[in-house]
């Protein structure tokens, strides 16, 4: 396109003015026709490493099935395979092991109950006034007892008592 001729000049348009209309830097250009037409796939970067991914899966299952264990975590995989001498890192274990479904079990969170009430509590009068208390005597008949009392307000005494004996394990 950069040597085609204009009609109406009969000059060639130039890199630079058919770059522009297209709008493309002339880096990009230059880069791509310095790259080979079909690149190669990309590789595993790093060095190669001793065991292929499905060797390394086959030891993993042997691994766990070797095991007295039910449910083995990638850390304690990888840790077996490390006695084993089987030497690779423990992202590429936990990764394998992902995508196999050999993951130990993980517990699922337990359904959220509904709420039994909204939290709104509707008092029978403005402002009552009452509590409880809770306290541990000893009497001669009964020995070691707690005694509950509640009292409110509005009747001006005690709502209630209760005694209980107090329970010992031997």
């Amino acid at each position: 396109m950069s040597r085609a001729r204009s009609a109406s000049t009969g000059r060639t348009y130039g890199l630079a003015r058919v770059l522009k209309a297209w709008g493309l830097p002339r880096s990009t250009f230059y880069e791509r026709r310095r790259r080979p037409l079909c690149p190669r796939p990309p590789a595993r970067r790093g060095p190669k490493t001793r065991y292929s991914d499905e060797d390394l899966l086959a030891e993993i299952r042997r691994t766990i099935q070797e095991s007295p264990f039910h449910g083995e975590g990638h850390r304690k995989v990888w840790a077996r395979l490390r006695v084993r001498e089987v030497r690779t890192s423990m992202r590429r274990v936990l990764r394998l092991m992902r995508e196999n479904d050999l993951l130990a079990p993980q517990r699922q969170p337990r359904p959220v109950e509904p709420k039994r009430h909204d939290g709104t509590i509707l008092a029978e009068r403005p402002n009552p006034m009452w509590g409880i208390d809770a306290m541990v005597g000893f009497t001669v008949a009964d020995g070691r007892v707690t005694i509950f009392a509640v009292c409110g307000s509005r009747h001006g005494g005690s709502l209630g008592h209760s005694r209980r004996q107090a329970r010992h394990a031997v």
